[in-house]
C-alpha cells in the first residue's frame, strides 16, 4: 500500500465513523484486557464492529471483542476501541497505529489507554493502578520508520508524552476510591510470551517496572498528531519469575476480569472530571506521499562480493586513503574532483537519501571519499552501509571515519569513540562484522534505532549500562570496517543533552549540532593526520545502465511468519523415538565436523536434513537448529540439546539478583538455564499456529548436573558484542554472551517440548571450540 492510499483509507474510515455517530467525541478510550465490557457503561450507545469501518482491521486476540462503540459518559462524548491489534500478530506499525489515528481524525481531544500488565514493582499488587509516566521499547522497532509524508530531520521527541494534568485528575480519582496507585515505567517487549525470569530482573535494573506487549506504539502515533495521552496499567499480576509460579493468558484475562467494575468507575470518574480541562485541536486530515509504499522498505539481501567488484570497477583507477561518513548536520571541507550520487550506484539501497553523495577528493592533505547528503539523523541503513563500507575498502581505503550527532549524559563537546552499546540497535546481522579493538577514544555511545528519538526513561537506562552519550541510527559500520582491517575512528559531536528534558526541540537539536560541524571536522583532519598517503589522486567514476533503489522500489520489510503445521507434523510423525535431537547452529563448524564421526546415516524428511547418530551408546539426532525441526523433534517429544559457544561477561547475578563477579573461565563449558532476549527478535510473530499464543518461558532450560548455570544475553550476533556491550550485559545480571540458543528455547518450550543448551567459553566468535561428547551424554 502507498503512502496516499494509506492516507486516503484512514480519511474514508474517520468520514464512514463520523457518519454513523451523532456529535463529535471529546475523549477516546481503547480498552485492554479485562476492560473490553466498558461499552456497556455508556449511555445511548452506538456499537460499529471493526469489520464494517472501510480499512479497520479486525483484532485476533482473546479478551479484544474487535468493535468500536460511541456514547457517552455523564455528558462527554466518548468513543470506545474494544480490541487492539498487535506487533506481535505480524502486524506493521502503520496497521497497528491506524486505529489511534482513527480517534484524532474523529476529533477527540484527549485518548486513554489502558493496559494489563505485570509488574515487578515490589509497592505495586494484583488490583493496583499504574498511571504510564514513561516507557522503554524493547521492539527494537521505531513507531515512526513509516511515515505518511517523508520530510527532512523529521524525527519526533519522545518528552512530554504523558499528559500530566490527566496524570493528577485520575491519580486523585483513585485515592478518592480507596485503589492503590504508583505511577510505573512501561515495559513494551515483543512477546507473545511472558517474560523469562532474566528479563525481568535485568530489565528492572534498567529502570522498567511494569512489562507488557502493546500501548506504545499507539502513544506514538498519538504524540505525532498532537492528540494528549493519558495512559495507564491495570495490575493484573507479579511479573514473570517475580513469584516462581507459571503464568498463562487465562490467569491474567480473569485477574483483569476481577478488577473491572472498580476500574470502569474509574475511568467513568476521570473522563468527566477531565471534561473541562480538554483542550482545542486543529482538525486533522491526512496525507501522504504519492507512489510510495508506506512499509519500511527493506533490501531482500546484503550485496555480494561480485557486486561491490561490479561497483568498484565503475570509478577506474581511484585510490582513496580513507572512507568519512558524515552524520546529516556535519561537513568537511573536502576538495571535490568526482562527486557521485549514491544513485549512480548499482543496486545501492538509497532509499529515502537519495540526495546522499559520494565526494572523491583530498582533504588535509589525503586521498579520500566523502560521504555526505543525508537529511536525517539515522543515515543509512545495515543494507546501504555494509555496501558503502565494503566497496571504500575495494577503493583501498585503510582508514574509516564516521562522525555522529550525539546527545552527551556529562559533558558536552566533540570526542573520539572509544566503544559502542547497540542495545537499541536494529537486530539485523551483517554478513561480515568484528567488535573494533584500540579504539582510542573516551565516548561510550549507545545508538537508538529510530527515527523518533529516545525518552527519558531510555536514556537512564542507556547511563545504567555504562553509556556516556546517545545517537539516533547505527554504528554498525564501524564493526564492519574492523572486519576489513580498517582502522576504525568514531567522532560524535556530543552538542546536545542526551537526557531530553522536557522543552526539547527538533530544531534545537538540528541548531546545535550543526554548530558542532567545524569541531568535528577538527577531529577528522587531526584523524587523516596519521595516515599514510598514497601519492596523487587518480579520481574518476562513470555510471552503468543499473541505478541505485529507491524507497517506493525496495521491499517491505518482512514480518516473521511461525512455521507450517503440516510440514513439522509430517517430520514428526516420520522421525524416530530417539534419546535426544543435538542441534547446532552452523554445519561448517569445527563442533559439526567434530560430530560427524558419529553419524551413521544421513536422512532426508520432507526436504528437511538430518543424521542419525551414536553417542555414548545412545541414538541420538544431529542437525542445524532449523525452526521446523525444532518444532518437529518437540512435538515428537524428543528432548533437543542446543551447542553453542557463550563470551562470559566481567559480572553476573547471584541468587539475590545482585550483580557480582564472574567466575566463569574461557575454556569451561556451562549450561545456560536461563536468558535475556531483549534485542527484538521473536520466532513467534504472526499469527499463531501452535500452542498457547503466550508462552511463559520461566524454566524453560533443563540442567545438566555437572556443569554451572549461566545466564546468556541474546545478542543478533557476537560480531557486534563488543567490551562496552558485552559489560553492559554483565550489568544486567547476564554471566555469558551468546547469538544463539534463546530462539530454539522459545520454539521448543512453544511447541511444549524440553530444551538443554550447553555451551563452550570462548574468547571471541571466531574462535573454534568442541564439547566432549561424555559432557553432551550428561544431558541425555
Amino acid at each position: 500500500m502507498f503512502a496516499d492510499e494509506y492516507a486516503e483509507r484512514l480519511n474514508n474510515a474517520i468520514k464512514f465513523v463520523k457518519s454513523q455517530i451523532t456529535g463529535t467525541p471529546e475523549v477516546g478510550v481503547v480498552l485492554g484486557s479485562g476492560l473490553g465490557s466498558y461499552g456497556q457503561e455508556l449511555a445511548e450507545p452506538i456499537t460499529i464492529p471493526y469489520k464494517n469501518i472501510p480499512g479497520m482491521l479486525d483484532t485476533t486476540v482473546p479478551g479484544h471483542s474487535g468493535c468500536l462503540i460511541f456514547g457517552k459518559i455523564g455528558e462527554v462524548k466518548v468513543l470506545c476501541l474494544s480490541g487492539r491489534s498487535h506487533q506481535y500478530e505480524g502486524l506493521h506499525p502503520h496497521e497497528i497505529q491506524f486505529a489511534i489515528r482513527l480517534l484524532g481524525g474523529c476529533g477527540c481531544r484527549l485518548v486513554i489507554l489502558t493496559n494489563a500488565a505485570g509488574t515487578c514493582d515490589e509497592l505495586l499488587e494484583v488490583g493496583d493502578l499504574a498511571p504510564m509516566l514513561d516507557h522503554l521499547n524493547f521492539t527494537h522497532r521505531g513507531y515512526t520508520e513509516e511515515p505518511l509524508e517523508i520530510k527532512d530531520f523529521y524525527h519526533l521527541i519522545q518528552n512530554g508524552m504523558y499528559d500530566k494534568e490527566a496524570q493528577q485528575v485520575i491519580h486523585d480519582v483513585a485515592v478518592e476510591s480507596n485503589l492503590s496507585t504508583r505511577g510505573c515505567n512501561y515495559t513494551y517487549n515483543m512477546g507473545p510470551t511472558y517474560e523469562a525470569h532474566a528479563e525481568v530482573w535485568g530489565q528492572k535494573k534498567l529502570g522498567c517496572t511494569n512489562f507488557g506487549m502493546s500501548t506504545v506504539a499507539e502513544v506514538i502515533a498519538a504524540k505525532e498528531i498532537g492528540v494528549p495521552i493519558l495512559a495507564m496499567s491495570f495490575v493484573t499480576n507479579k511479573a514473570a519469575g517475580i513469584t516462581g509460579k507459571l503464568l498463562t493468558h487465562v490467569e491474567v484475562a480473569e485477574a483483569a476480569k476481577k478488577g473491572e467494575e472498580g476500574m470502569k468507575k474509574l475511568v467513568s470518574t476521570t473522563i468527566m472530571r477531565l471534561q473541562p480541562k480538554l483542550k482545542e485541536i486543529p482538525p486533522i486530515v491526512f496525507k501522504g506521499d504519492k507512489g510510495r509504499k508506506i512499509t519500511r522498505a527493506e533490501p531482500s539481501a546484503f550485496v555480494t562480493e561480485a557486486e561491490i567488484e561490479a561497483a568498484a570497477a565503475l570509478f577506474g583507477e581511484t585510490k582513496i586513503d580513507t572512507a568519512i561518513v558524515l552524520a546529516g548536520t556535519h561537513s568537511v571541507p573536502v576538495e571535490a574532483k568526482v562527486t557521485v550520487s549514491v544513485l549512480d550506484l548499482p543496486k545501492f539501497p538509497a532509499l529515502q537519501h537519495t540526495r546522499a553523495q559520494i565526494k572523491i577528493g583530498t582533504l588535509a592533505g589525503k586521498n579520500v571519499a566523502v560521504v555526505d547528503g543525508i537529511y536525517d539523523y539515522c543515515g543509512f541503513d545495515h543494507y546501504a552501509t555494509y555496501y558503502l563500507v565494503n566497496l571504500f575498502a575495494k577503493l583501498g581505503a585503510k582508514e574509516y571515519i564516521q562522525t555522529f550527532a550525539t546527545g552527551s549524559f556529562g559533558e558536552q563537546g566533540v570526542k573520539y569513540i572509544k566503544d559502542v552499546i547497540p542495545l537499541f540497535e536494529r537486530p539485523i546481522v551483517v554478513p561480515r562484522a568484528m567488535p573494533h579493538q584500540g579504539m582510542e577514544g573516551t565516548a561510550i555511545v549507545a545508538p537508538y534505532h529510530g527515527p523518533e528519538f529516545w525518552t527519558p526513561a531510555e536514556g537512564k537506562a542507556m547511563t545504567v549500562i555504562g553509556a556516556t552519550h546517545a545517537t539516533l541510527g547505527l554504528t554498525v559500520g564501524l564493526e564492519i570496517a574492523a572486519a576489513l582491517k580498517m582502522k576504525v575512528v568514531g567522532i560524535i559531536d556530543g552538542a546536545f543533552d542526551a537526557h531530553l528534558l522536557e522543552g526539547t526541540t527538533i530544531e534545537q537539536i538540528v541548531k546545535a549540532t550543526t554548530a558542532a560541524a567545524p569541531e568535528v571536522a577538527k577531529l577528522v583532519e587531526e584523524s587523516l593526520a596519521k595516515v599514510e598517503n598514497s601519492g596523487e589522486l587518480k579520481a574518476s567514476f562513470k555510471a552503468g545502465a543499473e541505478k541505485g533503489i529507491e524507497w517506493k522500489d525496495a521491499p517491505s520489510h518482512i514480518v516473521n511468519k511461525q512455521e507450517c503445521p503440516d510440514q513439522v507434523k509430517a517430520i514428526a510423525d516420520k522421525l524416530k523415538d530417539v534419546t535426544a535431537a543435538i542441534v547446532v547452529e552452523c554445519d561448517k563448524s569445527a563442533q559439526y565436523q567434530a560430530l560427524e564421526k558419529f553419524f551413521n546415516s544421513e536422512i532426508e524428511i520432507e526436504g528437511k536434513k538430518l543424521h542419525l547418530a551414536t553417542i555414548e551408546g545412545k541414538e541420538v539426532y544431529v542437525s542445524l537448529a532449523d525452526r521446523t525441526l525444532l518444532r518437529a523433534y518437540a512435538q515428537k517429544k524428543i528432548h533437543v540439546i542446543g551447542l553453542g559457544c557463550v563470551v562470559a561477561t566481567p559480572n553476573k547475578a547471584n541468587e539475590k539478583h545482585e550483580v557480582i563477579p564472574n567466575t566463569i573461565k574461557e575454556g569451561q563449558v556451562v549450561c545456560v538455564i536461563d536468558h535475556m532476549n531483549i534485542v527484538g527478535i521473536s520466532p513467534l510473530m504472526g499469527s499463531n499456529k501452535f500452542g498457547t499464543r503466550f508462552p511463559d518461558l520461566a524454566h524453560i532450560y533443563q540442567p545438566v548436573e555437572g556443569l554451572e548455570n549461566v545466564v546468556a544475553f541474546n545478542v543478533p550476533s557476537l560480531n557486534v558484542a563488543t567490551e562496552a556491550y558485552v559489560a553492559a550485559a554483565g550489568k544486567m545480571g547476564c554471566g555469558t554472551v551468546n547469538q544463539f540458543g534463546a530462539v530454539n528455547s522459545t520454539i521448543v518450550r512453544h511447541s511444549e517440548g524440553k530444551y538443554t543448551h550447553i555451551a563452550m567459553v570462548v574468547k571471541c566468535p571466531m574462535c573454534a571450540w568442541t564439547i566432549d561428547p561424555s559432557i553432551i551424554a550428561k544431558a541425555f
